[in-house]
């Protein structure tokens, strides 16, 4: 902050003097200084201290403080005879001392201000004069004399004055840059102020919303708060656990609960429904030739190489919480519905006599059952980059969309099964952004699909037997490789993280706790 106050005193005019001096002998003098000019404030050697004062404030202590004064003088002997002349001086005012307490406060619309500069305290130990455009002896002491008094009190108060005023200008000018929303896939992260900090002597908490948004600004659903509520405290708010161990200006927790609010928006948006046909997706992973090793019957049901349908929906959004040696953990439950295409038509024969029986040798039915594996791995990635199902707002909203659909038209009823399993996050790393950013932070990610959790289950089946084992065989193969693919493609280059202006992080650390993810780093001012 200080910082800042000095770059924008620079050449600062402090207006004009008229004062009255003594000057022994000789009598008393009238002297004007004109264009007296600030010219800066220089904290090249200047001790700089930012501390939490007892009574909700911030205490900004700046020691061994220069400043520069340029100005024109006149003088004038007032007695006869009158005698006068003119020329300039330069006085530094050195060993300054100022002592702010800046008080912030919500502004209204969610991001922080500064309210006032109490107890604006600043003066000088002494001043350096140096005086052109005179031999005379006796002037220079009366020019050195006023420096002392009457010039260096100007100069206290107007710097003063214009630190007073200019740091909750200037502050607020900077605070206004702070985003309050921060685009996450689509959607709007409100990070926006909830209430006033709380400053105390021993910590500074600043509490935000943490809540997701639509991003048109409106609330995350229809009429509805995310129902997800903070589970940690600012208890935990201490250095322990970081791994640099380190003491950082800055400590903040990402609560389990923001993730849990951005699943719910996609839940009620109707997001997390999608359906898929079988040219939608590369290869043949939607056609039952594909298929005819799990559901040994469906060739005969159904012969010839069909065109198949598959619903994707979740019955409850994904639920994720954050564990000190796990890492960020969601647990989900979704159901595929499969079925025949509206349109199917057949496309060219893949069965053998031996595969339509369901009774082909064990290397065969491994080979085919990775290829299945690879064909809905295909279709996973290319689903999702061009789904077809739209979305809409509310989760009876999205549950519409899913019957109508695929409702009166759909094909014949398949089989339907259900899957629950976990993916843990078990790595989160705070990365240097690209070149042309060099203060930025990415957010680098490594997602694990843990299989051990990885369960499926037949929920219907209008083609007979669903073999169980080769199901979770393929899902838990289909798990694997897309695992692979979205650390390799995905997540690759990691999030990048928004910039704060005039503000460079130092060393950021990332560390799992209970319930959240602790952050901390220390901060730089940059022009």
């Amino acid at each position: 902050m200080v910082q800042l106050v000095r770059d924008h005193l620079s050449k600062t005019f402090l207006g004009s003097l008229e004062t009255y001096a003594d000057v022994p002998v000789l009598g008393q003098f009238q002297v004007n200084l004109d264009d007296i000019q600030l010219e800066d404030l220089d904290l090249s050697e200047a001790n700089t201290g930012l501390a939490l004062s007892a009574n909700g404030a911030f205490l900004l202590t700046v020691d061994n403080l220069r400043t520069n004064v340029n100005a024109k003088f006149a003088y004038q002997r007032m007695a006869f005879p009158q005698f006068g002349g003119n020329g300039r001086v330069q006085v530094t005012a050195v060993g300054g001392h100022a002592r702010l307490e800046i008080r912030v406060a919500n502004d209204g619309a969610g991001r922080p201000m500064v309210t006032a500069v109490d107890a604006a305290e600043l003066w000088f130990v002494g001043v350096r004069v140096s005086v052109s455009d005179t031999e005379l002896a006796w002037l220079y002491n009366l020019i050195t004399n006023l420096a002392a008094g009457p010039i260096q009190d100007a100069i206290t108060q107007e710097v003063a004055s214009q630190v007073t005023q200019k740091v909750p200008q200037l502050a607020n000018g900077f605070l206004a840059g702070i985003p309050r929303t921060i685009d996450v896939k689509g959607l709007e992260l409100n990070i926006s102020l909830a209430g006033d900090p709380v400053i105390t002597q021993d910590s500074l908490i600043v509490r935000d919303w943490g809540r997701f948004q639509n991003p048109n600004g409106q609330s995350s659903g229809p009429w509805k708060e995310c129902p997800y509520k903070r589970t940690v405290s600012s208890d935990i708010l201490s250095t322990n656990g970081l791994s640099n161990n380190t003491d950082p200006m800055i400590i903040g927790l990402v609560d389990q609960s923001i993730a849990n609010c951005f699943t719910w928006v996609l839940y009620e948006r109707g997001e997390l429904t999608r359906y898929f046909e079988g040219d939608d997706v590369p290869g043949y992973a939607l056609y039952t030739a594909t298929w005819g090793l799990i559901v040994p019957h469906l060739a005969e049901a159904y012969p010839g190489n069909r065109k198949m349908g598959m619903q994707v929906s979740i019955a409850a959004p994904p639920n994720t919480s954050i564990d000190a040696s796990r890492g960020v953990v969601t647990f989900g439950n979704l159901t595929l519905a499969f079925h025949l295409a509206p349109d199917d038509t057949e496309a060219g024969a893949l069965w053998t006599e031996e595969s339509s029986r369901g009774q082909m040798p064990d290397e065969a039915a491994a080979e085919e059952l990775l290829a299945a594996a690879q064909q809905l791995l295909a279709a996973s990635s290319a689903g999702a980059a061009q789904p077809r199902a739209s979305s809409v707002q509310g989760q009876s909203a999205a549950r519409r969309l899913a019957e109508e659909e695929v409702g009166e038209e759909r094909g014949a009823h398949l089989f339907t099964v259900g899957i629950s399993g976990e993916i843990v996050a078990s790595r989160l790393q705070l990365e240097p952004d690209v070149p042309d950013r060099p203060a930025s932070y990415r957010l680098g990610i490594t997602m694990e699909l843990n299989l051990d959790s990885l369960r499926t289950q037949v929920l219907a089946s209008d083609v007979g037997e669903v073999n169980q084992a080769r199901l979770q065989l393929l899902f838990s193969l289909v798990g694997f490789l897309v695992q692979q693919e979205i650390n390799d493609s995905v997540l690759k280059d990691g999030f990048p993280l928004p910039d704060i202006p005039h503000v460079g992080f130092i060393d950021p650390d990332l560390t799992f706790v209970q319930h959240a993810v602790k952050l901390a780093a220390n901060v730089k001012y940059q022009p």
